[in-house]
């Protein structure tokens, strides 16, 4: 609970900012002398009229709100003046929130949302202790810039690899920005560029075969929400172009309709890609770029924050144990644990402490903890394809995909023959035809066909 004084000479506005405060303490004063005296007391905030007492010449709040600024107050001004040279020297005397009457409802709400993300133990306590918990200063350095933004409408674009939980993030960071709306969340690279169309967009009945209904895209369902775009990277040059139209206007069109569609969503984007190189390379829409990233957050992969390792590790331990089952780790084990470099980060964490609790040992060994990093690496190596190969397949569908993948190899198998036709074939296994199709050179050597 909040201690507020509101000083306002008119009795119905405060009883406005009171009906918007009802669960904490409250102090009025009606007039500047009230104010004064009231002001021996220690608040928390500070609800200041601009125009107290009637007198718009000496504007008497100002000196209400010097009184208040020296106490430490978190101080707002409320007026009906929107002179920018008044509001200027509001924020110049110290100041921390200036709004206009007449919409005390939203004011109040986003007043008191700032004030508390000026709080220390709202920084400290719940967002980098309870929500993405780190030790490592670089990490928590880059989670305290979103702190100011959570309850806006800027942009924000998580960056990282796979695993580092960047999806997590954008839904914690939705639940805190008390927007009422959903999250709603699409894989950009998992679909292909008509099927993306239709899930961001909706589709009309008949648009396309088995399009039965009329569907709601995923903009319309995430009205006064959050759209979450993970991997946005992979996002066609054509769907760039549909989605920034879109997030400029807030309105766009279903598939095979030409009815307008409403939606105020804020956007929070992933990508594992270098969307700078990207621009560059001409892949990726450079005004897309500045709808997205507001605010660029980049997640560290774990190898870049071992301090954080261990505390992992309790917390897995302490979600498998509430099972009953009591589970620790020998000395040697926890250097282990430490020393290796994660590759799939705290997903991959998460996986190897799901088998571990398979074992049935209370105790855990140097020993367990190898075979199961044994296994996690062998799992890995047995892949062939990392998951940014897949993610491009993904974006530029199978056969086109499957075409580059042979090209490169072709490729690299005729320098490491040095251009030795007979040789590539034989090694490769594949005939004259699908090899003189990937062929970018003329400086094979033709006669060792014959």
């Amino acid at each position: 609970m909040l201690k507020i004084l509101i000083v306002d000479d008119e009795k119905l506005s405060r009883i406005k900012i009171k009906s918007h405060l009802s669960t904490h303490s409250i102090v009025e004063a009606a007039s500047y002398d009230e104010a004064v005296l009231k002001l021996d007391q220690n608040y928390d905030l500070c609800f200041i009229d601009l125009n107290l007492d009637s007198s718009d010449a000496e504007l008497l709040g100002f000196e209400i709100l010097k009184i208040a600024i020296q106490k430490g107050i978190y101080s707002v001004i409320m007026s009906s003046l929107h002179d920018d040279e008044i509001i200027e020297n509001a924020y110049e005397l110290g100041c921390n929130d200036y709004y206009s009457k007449g919409n005390e409802k939203a004011n109040i709400s986003e007043t008191l949302n700032r004030f508390l993300l000026t709080k220390n133990d709202y920084l400290e306590t719940h967002f980098l202790k309870e929500i993405f918990p780190t030790k490592s200063k670089e990490q928590k350095e880059i989670l305290k810039t979103i702190i100011p933004a959570i309850q806006t409408s800027i942009p924000i674009c998580l960056l990282g690899e796979s695993g580092t939980g960047k999806t997590f993030l954008a839904k914690e960071i939705h639940d805190q920005s008390k927007r009422p709306g959903p999250f709603v969340a699409v894989n950009c690279a998992a679909l292909s560029e008509e099927l993306l169309e239709s899930e961001l967009f909706g589709h009309a009945k008949g648009a396309y075969t088995g399009a039965d209904s009329e569907t709601k895209g995923k903009l319309s369902l995430a009205n006064h929400g959050t759209l979450f775009l993970d991997e946005i990277g992979s996002m066609s040059l054509g769907m760039q172009t549909k989605l920034l139209k879109a997030i400029e206007e807030k309105t766009f069109y279903q598939v095979n309709s030409d009815k307008v569609i409403k939606s105020d969503f804020r956007i929070i984007s992933a990508t594992l890609d270098n969307l700078e190189e990207k621009i560059k390379r001409g892949e990726f829409r450079f005004d897309l770029f500045q709808r997205i990233c507001g605010l660029s957050v980049k997640l560290l992969p774990l190898r870049e924050r071992k301090e954080d390792i261990l505390d992992l590790i309790k917390k897995e331990i302490s979600e498998v144990s509430s099972t009953g089952r009591k589970i620790v780790f020998s000395k040697e084990a926890k250097v282990e644990l430490e020393a290796y470099t994660w590759p799939g980060n705290i997903r991959e964490l998460k996986r190897f402490f799901q088998m571990i609790s398979l074992d049935g040992h209370g105790l855990i060994s140097n020993k367990d903890i190898k075979k199961h990093l044994n296994q996690s690496l062998q799992s890995q190596k047995d892949k062939i394809l990392s998951k940014e190969d897949i993610a491009m397949a993904f974006k530029m569908g199978l056969p086109a995909f499957l075409e580059v993948i042979e090209s490169e190899i072709i490729q690299e198998a005729l320098k490491s023959n040095n251009n030795a036709i007979r040789k590539t074939l034989t090694q490769l296994k594949i005939n004259q035809s699908k090899l003189y199709k990937h062929i970018r050179t003329s400086e094979v050597v033709e006669n060792e066909i014959h």
